[in-house]
């Protein structure tokens, strides 16, 4: 898809996955390295034990299909080559520390100068400017400064992060998401930009449902091991069963009368149904918030029950079977061996001929139905400089014609600043819980113009889903719909009166993009699927984003987010090793997919201004959470370590942990990764004793004896708030964040420099904050509009966009056209 495009990548760990998400899609990227390789190289976990640059997995997972070329660009030969690469290259990445690249001579008004062209993204743990910009941060500390800490884990024991890296990957896919933006921007106005990408921000993005509890609840959410609470009702969602765990839960009303009757036939043709099939009767008149906490852990206790007398496999095989939303706890090896990703060839095995072997990636990003363009894995990962004879030699023969003074297509003399990056985009959204309207709401509030089809009979499970603005309930007031569904439009349609036909075939005809997530074979069903669509819009553009994908034998599938944590094998990477996993609070999937589908849709529409083909695209929940987790595949395939849970241990970190601090609940999150950091901490906790022990010295000894050295940190942080804590060590240089809240996220000094939540005017429940997003764009700001109350804009679609009269619509709406 992205062919004709070339990326430099000069990130580290923090932004890897966005040069190799461009080289999958077919871009040329080079990674640019110091002479002395990528820091990235020494991140374990290392293929067969052999810890040299050559062999990290890490390094293996995140830089396939890149090229490699060395060069010192603090020296002036260096400096000077570097510039040159830079007039060849379309997007650049990097993540140094602000500021770095300007103290070289090297910093976006200098490359932009070299090449307008030129689109710049840098990641860096809070943002270029505000009070964090020279903060530090890993994951750990990323993770807890972005609110997923505090609500992730068991209220008796400290907050904790998925035992993988993942804030990394949060951002790349963002910076990825940036790039393309910015890609569409500059066809436009003929010359590129900058992209600032926070972690920190990217983090806070994944809590679509937490954050409204604050603002519409003044509820702080708070862990709660393997409960969820709903509507304030607690029920189990892990489940230990025969080998293993699995994910479930249960609900009244609408959504509870499939699930919960066939769970219940289930349970009594085993005879262990016991009172289920006596005290409820209706399942869709149950009312769980009128129901005792003693009596649900009464049905929790059958339930749980039946689960144990079965292995996860048989419960998975029959609730597929039945249609019931539960999933196994996957580890490692069951994502590697899982029979639905096999089916649709996900794993790509690539040779690396040093190990005699070949490892398995993840092989493609979505499924398209264009063969040409199929962004898949080009290569393995680079050997340090393996590219350096090729890149020189170009260097040499370049000359300034080579570089870049002209886009393809020709400058186009227009200086206007501050455009919606996206004006113009059209797209028909289909979707309905998270996932899927996330997709419409990124493009939109770049400035796409997003119609949201709905249904007054069938209203998309958010709109009447807590916390709602007042506590008041309404189809209008639900924050989980307004975080999800802003800056679109809402057109209310029955899809199964003929006359709607004539509505959804000329929105088809008007759009660029549509988009769906209902379960495979619904579109086709209401006669929507790909091939109809390209009847009436050859051009057109699919996505179809689901839980499993379109093909393979698990395609029917329906469950929801929390689902796909378990089955990506998050779920059981997220707790404590001595205990039972405890997954994410929130659908962490939801904010994996969304991403990807935006880089999709817009590649797609790049390949598209360059050739006239548009696609369909079937993208996987499953499938892109996975690109997360390639270190742990690589790692069990390759050297048969099947990791798990580990709380908050790093393998190259001591220490690192959550640490309490002075204060009911209050934590913050400290990571010593350097020997430098680790004596910058000895001095900045005032070298007690403990610190000059042998036991504390080198890595291995602080790991031999992390559980004794996480005592003597918490006596030191105990005595401090967070805010001190964070206070100190940053100003020593070593990563320490606060363990925020959600209620601490709408204060942070941070958020509100970058301008994060954004005041606006509904028009049902008035003034109210709305998330943006981890980039900010400098020549394309993002422009939130309030999410839409349900067909608040028929009218307006039908006669200002399809040009319908006034005397057609108002006989469509007498037909019952617009439920």
């Amino acid at each position: 898809m992205l062919s004709p495009y070339r990326a430099l990548d000069l990130t580290d760990e923090k932004g890897l996955l966005c040069g190799k998400i461009l080289a999958d899609l077919g871009a040329e990227v080079i990674q640019v390295e110091s002479p002395s390789g990528n820091p990235a190289r020494k991140i374990p976990p290392f293929a067969r034990g052999k810890t040299d640059p050559e062999h990290s997995l890490f390094w293996y997972a995140f830089s396939a299909g890149k090229k490699s070329v060395t060069l010192d660009m603090e020296v002036g030969n260096g400096r000077d080559n570097f510039k040159k690469l830079a007039g060849t290259a379309d997007f650049l990445i990097e993540s140094f520390p602000p500021g770095y690249l300007d103290s070289i001579g090297l910093g976006y008004q200098t490359l932009s100068s070299i090449n307008p062209a030129l689109i710049m993204v840098s990641i860096s743990p809070f943002g270029q400017t505000g009070p964090y910009r020279d903060y530090k941060a890993g994951d750990l500390v990323s993770t807890a400064m972005g609110g997923m800490a505090y609500c992730t884990g068991e209220v008796d024991r400290p907050p904790i992060r998925i035992s993988l890296d993942q804030t990394y990957s949060q951002a790349s896919v963002h910076a990825a998401a940036g790039i393309l933006i910015a890609l569409n921007q500059r066809s436009k106005i003929g010359r590129g930009q900058w992209i600032d990408v926070s972690m920190q921000a990217s983090v806070v993005r994944t809590l679509h449902t937490q954050l409204p509890y604050w603002e519409y609840s003044n509820k702080i959410v708070e862990r709660s091991g393997i409960q969820r609470f709903r509507g304030g009702v607690s029920t189990q969602e892990i489940w230990p069963c025969k080998d293993g765990f699995v994910s479930w839960m249960f609900f009244g009303g609408a959504v509870g009368t499939r699930q919960m009757q066939y769970m219940v036939e289930w349970m009594d043709s085993k005879g262990m149904a016991g009172s289920l099939t006596e005290e409820i009767q209706d399942w869709s008149s149950l009312d769980l918030t009128k129901v005792s906490p003693n009596k649900i852990r009464s049905w929790e206790q059958l339930i749980g029950d039946f689960f144990m007398n079965h292995t996860k496999l048989e419960l998975y095989e029959e609730a597929v079977e039945k249609r019931i939303p539960l999933t196994p706890l996957n580890d490692v090896s069951d994502v590697l061996e899982d029979n639905q990703l096999i089916d649709r060839k996900f794993w790509t095995n690539v040779a690396y001929t040093d190990l005699d072997t070949e490892v398995p990636y993840p092989g493609f990003l979505f499924i398209t139905s264009d063969e040409e363009c199929q962004p898949a894995v080009k290569g393995r990962a680079p050997r340090l400089g393996e590219n350096n004879d090729d890149i020189y030699q170009e260097l040499k023969e370049l000359d300034e014609e080579s570089i870049h003074a002209v886009l393809p297509g020709g400058n186009i003399p227009d200086n206007k600043r501050d455009l919606a990056a996206l004006e113009g985009l059209r797209v028909v959204d289909f979707s309905w819980a998270f996932a899927g309207p996330f997709i419409g709401s990124y493009l939109g509030d770049y400035g796409a113009n997003i119609i949201k089809i709905e249904s007054n009979s069938n209203l998309d499970i958010t709109r009447v889903t807590s916390p709602y603005k007042d506590g008041i309930s309404g189809i209008n007031r639900s924050g989980c719909f307004l975080v999800a569904n802003n800056s679109k439009m809402s057109l209310t349609l029955d899809l199964k009166n003929p006359k709607a036909r004539l509505i959804i075939e000329k929105l088809i005809s008007w759009a660029d993009v549509v988009v769906e997530n209902f379960g495979t074979g619904v579109m086709d069903r209401l006669g929507l699927n790909y091939k109809k669509l390209q009847a009436i819009n050859p051009n057109i553009i699919m996505l179809s984003a689901t839980i499993q994908g379109q093909t393979g034998p698990r395609a029917s599938f329906t469950g929801y987010g929390w689902n796909t944590v378990a089955l990506t094998g998050i779920g059981n990477l997220t707790g404590w090793p001595d205990r039972s996993p405890v997954g994410t609070l929130q659908a962490y999937p939801d904010s994996v997919v969304p991403w990807f589908g935006v880089v999709a849709i817009l590649a797609a529409l790049d390949y598209r201004r360059r050739t006239g083909k548009g696609q369909y695209i079937d993208i996987s929940q499953y499938e892109t959470t996975c690109q997360f987790l390639a270190p742990l595949v690589m790692d069990y395939a390759v050297n048969n370590n099947l990791s798990t849970r580990v709380g908050n241990q790093s393998s190259y970190s001591v220490p690192h942990g959550v640490y309490r601090c002075k204060g009911n609940d209050r934590w913050c999150a400290i990571s010593v990764f350097t020997e430098i950091e680790r004596e910058a901490f000895r001095k900045a906790i005032g070298y007690p004793e403990w610190t000059k022990e042998k036991r504390f010295s080198a890595l291995q000894q602080r790991k031999e004896n992390e559980g004794q050295l996480n005592e003597l940190v918490e006596k030191w942080t105990h005595k401090h708030t967070p805010e001190e804590i964070m206070g100190i060590l940053q100003k020593a240089g070593v990563p320490a964040g606060i363990v925020k809240t959600n209620k601490e996220l709408f204060e942070d000094p941070q958020l509100k420099h970058r301008g994060y939540f954004q005041l606006i005017d509904h028009p049902e429940i008035g003034k109210c904050y709305q998330q943006g997003w981890p980039i900010l764009l400098s020549e394309s700001p993002v422009n939130i509009k309030p999410a839409p109350c349900l067909g608040e804009h028929n009218e307006y679609i039908c006669t200002g966009i399809l040009g319908l009269s006034d005397e057609e619509f108002i006989g469509l709406f007498s037909e019952g056209v617009f439920d």
